[in-house]
Order: C-alpha cells, then sequence, then structure tokens
C-alpha cells in the first residue's frame, strides 16, 4: 500500500513552493542555468530576476536565508566588474562598466537560483520520482536505465550525508579548541587533518552499511520497486518546467540570430 506524496508531512505546514515536484525543479533548474549564461539580454535577466523574486516568496524565504551558501561569489561579483572596467575592449570607460555589472549580474542570479532550489529540495521525495521517469526506460536499456537512477540517488544522498558530516565534525573540533577560519593560511592547512581524516572514515563506513543495506533488502537491476511515496506530477510542476523551457528556448533564439 503506498500513501500519496508529501502526506507524511501533511501536520507540519510546508511553504507553496516545496510542494512542487523535486524531479521537475531539478531540470527546471538546469533550464533557468543555461538560459542564464547564454543569455545576451538584460531583459532575459530581468525576467529571471523576476521569476526569482516570486519563487521566493512562494518559498517563504529572503535572501538571507541564502547567505551562506552567497559568501563565496562577493569575489567573483567585484572581480567582474573590475575587470570589465580595466579591459573595456573596443569601448569606453562607461561601457566597461555597463557590462561589468551585467556579467556580476548573471553570476549573482546563476548563484542564487540553486541556493533557492536546493533550500526547498529534499532528496529523498526526489528519489521516487526518477524511479518513476526511469522504469520505462528500462524496457529498452535494461539494467543500465536502473543503474543511472541508483547511481544518482546515492550520490545525492551520500554528498548530502558527507556534507553535514563535516559540519558536524568541524563543530565538535571547534569546541576543542580547533578553529580554521580565524587563522592564517599556513596554520589552516595544519588544522585540516582533524576534519579531513574522520571524514574520510565516515565516507568508508557510509559506502560499506550502504552496500550492506542493498543486499539486505535484495535489490536487483530491472525489478520495479515499490515506494511508500508516491511522486504526484501537477499543472503547476509543468508549469514551472514550461517556463524554464520558454527562456531556455528564447535564449537559444537570440544567441542564434
Amino acid at each position: 500500500m503506498t500513501v500519496p506524496y508529501y502526506t507524511w508531512q501533511s501536520k507540519v505546514e510546508r511553504p507553496p513552493f516545496a510542494d512542487f515536484n523535486p524531479l521537475f525543479k531539478v531540470i527546471s533548474l538546469l533550464f533557468i542555468e543555461f538560459s542564464i549564461l547564454l543569455s545576451p539580454s538584460l531583459l532575459i535577466l530581468l525576467f529571471l530576476s523576476i521569476m526569482f523574486i516570486a519563487l521566493l516568496h512562494l518559498s517563504w524565504l529572503s535572501l538571507a536565508n541564502t547567505k551562506d551558501f552567497l559568501k563565496g561569489i562577493w569575489l567573483f561579483l567585484i572581480l567582474a566588474v573590475i575587470l570589465n572596467i580595466v579591459f573595456p575592449g573596443k569601448g569606453d570607460l562607461l561601457t566597461g562598466l555597463q557590462n561589468g555589472l551585467f556579467y556580476a549580474f548573471k553570476i549573482f542570479l546563476f548563484f542564487v537560483y540553486p541556493a533557492l532550489f536546493f533550500k526547498t529540495i529534499e532528496f529523498p521525495e526526489l528519489f521516487p520520482s526518477i524511479d518513476r521517469i526511469t522504469y520505462p526506460l528500462s524496457k529498452i536499456l535494461g539494467g543500465f536505465a536502473d543503474e543511472i537512477s541508483l547511481t544518482f540517488a546515492l550520490s545525492a544522498n551520500f554528498f548530502t550525508s558527507i556534507y553535514q558530516e563535516a559540519e558536524e565534525i568541524r563543530k565538535i573540533q571547534r569546541a576543542r579548541g580547533i578553529d580554521i577560519k580565524s587563522k592564517g593560511l599556513i596554520t589552516r592547512i595544519k588544522s585540516l587533518p582533524p576534519i579531513v581524516i574522520p571524514l574520510f572514515a565516515f565516507a568508508i563506513r557510509k559506502a560499506h552499511h550502504t552496500s550492506i543495506a542493498l543486499q539486505a533488502r535484495g535489490y536487483e537491476f530491472g525489478k520495479k520497486r515499490t515506494q511508500l511515496y508516491q511522486p504526484e506530477f501537477k499543472a503547476k510542476d509543468w508549469g514551472l518546467l514550461l517556463t524554464s523551457l520558454f527562456f531556455l528556448g528564447l535564449t537559444i533564439y537570440l544567441v542564434t540570430v
């Protein structure tokens, strides 16, 4: 017996954007990222920024919630502006400043979109959608389709666990007086082993436990598996996907014309 998707969290109020299908959100994110990278027009970036603000509102978040993700990009924003001012090409200083601000805006959007999407995606919710999409392909590709689904699912789960474990180790080492953020470069490098070595040990244990769990549950490629949480593809999911695809198509058209 299966239960409808997300009913396990029905008692917890969720933001509207969190209820979008996670697989459609990942695909839409890829379309949006390519649109930002390829866009030659400021108008498209402005429309994408309006879309970002709308999704931010639907997520009950603000830019302050993504500040940890964005800490490392401010240098790139400033560098993009300075390089275009110093090397304006065939234009004058004003043209270089305009180009610098344009590319800085591109970089900003390129990083804030993933920060928003991954703040509202729970990776365990993503796996049933991947299985549902790849299962019909297993009749054509055989076990290779299942390998794709399993590899993606395990990789996402593995890296999420690694990140969480790294944060816990860092806090534990900080409580012991080891803080790599407040010291010079050489001292930071010397402070890495107390964090990296336990992290490697955790990664090996995690891989071993996952292998045992798959064997214990009788996992076999090519066999249809039941899911406790069944994904639903609603009109709002298709709306997000088609909107992002429209921006990508428009961007490609402007680049090629």
